[in-house]
């Protein structure tokens, strides 16, 4: 039933009430208002008090509050003549609360809607008033508390909005109410008493309890009788009103009725979501030996490891993990797969027995949570997700079965805000090692992470990425830089919150551990999110890591080398539980060891890796994720990633790509600048395709000692620069010793080009791509040529196009030097290919032992 509905109800029992009351004799009201001039000035103070409010308050121009302001100086002076001022003053200052709590958290208050909110001031004020006189004379009382009840009520209601907004500068929404309605009494006080102020709550106190005094005098004074005429213009007057409907043209209660309405369905949704949880009729065994262990589980959101310099990415994102994993303290799985793009497709089986492999059904499988309690863990769930949502209740099903739960984030429904930022749950979670940890312990800490917008996930302590994305680093392609830096700075808090765990947990003095994941990824770059139904790999990128304490590795030796040797292993996150189980140490009954990702046993065939819940193969051929580390681990094996590695790395961002998934070779396009103030070598490999950066610069972001080999592509080098270039590179070798690892090839005629070998750097001579177009003769011919300007030029190998291959057997290498090595590229072949070790075996230039390199194509979001 709506409020207008039980107003109507409310006002039909007053008028049968009345009815009796006066026999059917109505009169009119004949006797006309006689003000006095103490009565007089209250209702011009009253009027200016109208008018000083309108102008404050509210932007509406001043014909309009002057107007309001007469009309409500007229409305005091009837009530003042009926011996209700009081009801005035209150009806006005209500009004005038709930006008300022609009004008503070919506729009600019309209002029209809300061009439709707007068109306019902005045409607209300009536209906005391009929109250008042039809059962006062009965029900001493009644009606001074009924009245006190609403006005403490409504005006309760006005100042919530206006002090939050007051407090934190921005509006009150639906997020804040959903927590009032979850708040019960107890956190309440705890609320005021952290927050609020005493001398203002003994303030707020006194006008209360001084309202019900006056209120109750209102019982016992001498009022105006109202006659019959008088009563039913009111009652009429209040029919109309009620029959208006205003409430839907009003913010506040709009947003009060839709949020209450979402609040109860969604709480009806959640508990239809815990009655199908039928897990709780299955009989199991589970124990556990050691006594007062810690265990903290973090559980990330939407973070992609690609964009953590944890994982070679080329902005500082991790500085604190990148820290703890140089000092060898942590531990981070490269291959770790989320088995979907959404939170509760993932954490369904993350958290319980179903995976992607067994299929079992979600409602009836355990979950590691009833597993840890019935062996006697006590099981503490942190959350900044939402309470209650589509998106969360399946998992806060789940999260019921912990011993306690902590919400920081009191929004419901399909909204993806949070009330606070997620170090929050850190602080509750050194809380509980503080208060001492009495017997083997789990806390689940589940971060709101980086979840979108991003910007809203990270403090202005952590806007560090800002501006352009510059071209050397990202490559040309026209990424929102928007997106990609509010993303970063959030990785970057994240790696403060997840890094400040670890701190907690380690001043544990007994055996602990810690374990981080992401649910799933997110794509930045392209601007996708991760939503499935425009999956791309990027979102199931997710990192995995964990930190040990020294109890830990000493007690659980086994799973702790385990852990470290699986870590180059394809794991996908739908087996968390079993690792759960492993982890710590609970002997169990419903356990698979080969999942466990903490045991021996542990393994995952690639046949059995799957994303989007079983429906999609890691190993699809479009997964270059899987393919460029799997050929690059391949030839690695084979010692070869110094003959075949990556052609074109020339951006920062690409260079930390390949040198991250273990290359140690690659090949950049340079081109020499001069100038009366500096030389150098400019990073790209012709005038449209520049990168801005120097050589320099660039050898200085990749740790040179590692490299094998650097092919330096010159591309302008001629007899008039030659001896500047000479110079400039013997520059480059001083600092970074270059000549032992670096291929300088240029397509230069002039024997000058002598000058490099003499200096010792490893020359090689570029072979003109249309030589493939000979015929016979010419390609004879050709292979004169190119033999003697090797002879003249002293280098030290020829490079060129696989195609070329042949040619080279046939008609060049006769003429040349047996010491002269080949350097070749085969650009129709890269590294994403799944069939590229069959593909290379069959070329002969793979089998030809003077072929020193073999450049191949290599995918990056940061090609330039």
């Amino acid at each position: 039933m709506t409020f207008e509905g039980v107003l109507l109800i409310i006002v039909v029992a007053l008028v049968l009430i009345k009815f009796f009351q006066s026999q059917l004799y109505l009169t009119i009201f004949r006797e006309k208002p006689r003000l006095s001039l103490k009565s007089l000035i209250e209702t011009a103070v009253f009027t200016l008090g109208t008018i000083l409010a309108g102008m404050y308050i509210t932007d509406l121009i001043i014909a309009l509050v002057l107007f309001n302001a007469i009309v409500w100086g007229a409305f005091h002076a009837l009530l003042k003549y009926l011996k209700y001022s009081l009801l005035a003053w209150i009806s006005a200052v209500l009004c005038w609360l709930f006008v300022h709590a609009t004008y503070t958290n919506f729009t600019p208050v309209a002029h209809t809607e300061l009439w709707y909110y007068t109306l019902i001031s005045w409607s209300l004020a009536f209906m005391f008033i009929l109250i008042y006189d039809t059962t006062g004379k009965y029900l001493k009382l009644v009606p001074s508390l009924l009245t006190w009840v609403v006005i403490i009520t409504t005006a309760l209601i006005a100042s919530i909005f206006i002090a939050y907004q007051t407090t934190y500068s921005v509006p009150l929404k639906s997020g804040p109410l959903y927590a009032i309605y979850q708040t019960n009494l107890q956190e309440a006080i705890e609320y005021i008493a952290m927050y609020g102020y005493l001398g203002y709550l003994f303030l707020v106190g006194a006008i209360l309890v001084a309202l019900l005094v006056l209120l109750i005098r209102l019982e016992f004074q001498k009022r105006k009788a109202i006659d019959n005429g008088m009563f039913f213009k009111i009652v009429i007057g209040l029919f109309l009103a009620i029959n208006l409907n205003v409430f839907k043209h009003l913010e506040i209660p709009t947003l009060l009725t839709s949020s209450i309405n979402d609040y109860q369905k969604e709480v009806e949704i959640f508990k239809a979501e815990m009655a199908n949880r039928k897990s709780g009729e299955i009989d199991f065994t589970a124990s556990k030996n050691d006594d007062k262990e810690l265990y903290v589980i973090v559980i990330g959101e939407s973070l992609n490891k690609n964009h953590m310099s944890l994982y070679g990415y080329h902005r500082n994102t991790t500085p604190s993990l990148d820290s703890l994993y140089k000092d060898n303290a942590i531990i981070k799985y490269d291959q770790a797969v989320s088995s979907h793009t959404h939170t509760v497709q993932v954490l369904t089986q993350s958290l319980t027995e179903t995976n992607q492999i067994n299929k079992n059904d979600f409602y009836t499988s355990l979950s590691a949570l009833e597993v840890l309690n019935v062996a006697g863990f006590e099981t503490y769930w942190l959350t900044n997700q939402l309470a209650y949502g589509a998106w969360d209740n399946p998992i806060s099903a789940l999260a019921e079965a912990a011993d306690h739960r902590y919400n920081f984030n009191l929004n419901i429904g399909m909204v993806a805000d949070a009330m606070v930022l997620d170090n929050e749950l850190v602080v509750k979670l050194k809380e509980i090692i503080k208060n001492g940890i009495n017997k083997n312990t789990v806390v689940f800490l589940h971060l709101m992470g980086n979840h979108g917008s991003y910007e809203k996930r990270y403090s202005s302590d952590y806007e560090k990425f800002s501006g352009p994305l510059e071209r050397h680093m990202f490559g040309p392609e026209p990424y929102k830089k928007k997106a990609v830096n509010a993303y970063d700075n959030s990785v970057l808090y994240n790696d403060f919150v997840v890094s400040e765990a670890i701190k907690a947990v380690k001043e544990y003095d007994k055996t602990s551990a810690l374990l981080y994941f992401s649910d799933h990824s997110e794509d930045v770059l392209q601007n996708k999110g991760h939503n499935a139904d425009v999956f791309t790999w990027s979102m199931v990128q997710i990192p995995m890591l964990g930190w040990f304490s020294d109890g830990y590795k000493n007690t659980y030796k086994e799973k702790y080398e385990a852990f470290i040797n699986n870590r180059q292993k394809l794991f996908t996150n739908d087996l968390l539980y079993d690792g759960l189980i492993g982890m710590t140490g609970v002997a169990s009954d419903r356990y698979t060891s080969k999942h466990d990702v903490f045991s021996p046993d542990y393994r995952l065939p690639i046949d059995q890796c799957f994303t989007l819940h079983g429906h999609l193969p890691y190993n699809k051929e479009d997964n270059y994720y899987y393919y460029q580390h799997k050929n690059t681990r391949f030839l690695d094996s084979l010692g070869q990633l110094s003959r075949v590695y990556p052609h074109r790395v020339n951006t920062i961002g690409k260079l930390n790509n390949i040198l991250y998934n273990g290359h140690n070779s690659f090949e950049i396009d340079i081109i020499f600048r001069q100038n009366n103030d500096s030389t150098y070598f400019e990073i790209g490999h012709d005038d449209n395709s520049l990168s801005g950066i120097s050589l320099k610069y660039f050898l200085e972001h990749c740790n040179v000692d590692n490299l094998k080999k650097i092919w330096l592509d010159l591309k302008n080098l001629n007899s008039d620069n030659l001896q500047a270039v000479v110079k400039q590179l013997n520059l480059l070798d001083e600092q970074f010793n270059i000549k032992s690892k670096a291929i300088v090839e240029s397509s230069i005629g002039s024997e000058d080009f002598s000058l490099l070998a003499d200096e010792g750097f490893h020359t090689s001579f570029y072979l003109p791509t249309h030589v493939m177009d000979y015929d016979k003769p010419a390609m004879i011919k050709e292979a004169k040529m190119i033999a003697n300007q090797v002879h003249k030029q002293n280098v030290s190998a020829v490079s060129f196009d696989a195609g070329l291959f042949p040619f080279v057997k046939e008609h060049l290498e006769p003429l040349l030097q047996n010491h002269i090595v080949y350097h070749t590229w085969d650009l129709p072949r890269n590294f994403t290919m799944p069939d590229l070790p069959e593909i290379l075996f069959d070329e002969a230039y793979y089998h030809d032992e003077r072929v020193k390199s073999i450049l191949i194509k290599y995918y990056s979001d940061f090609e330039l």
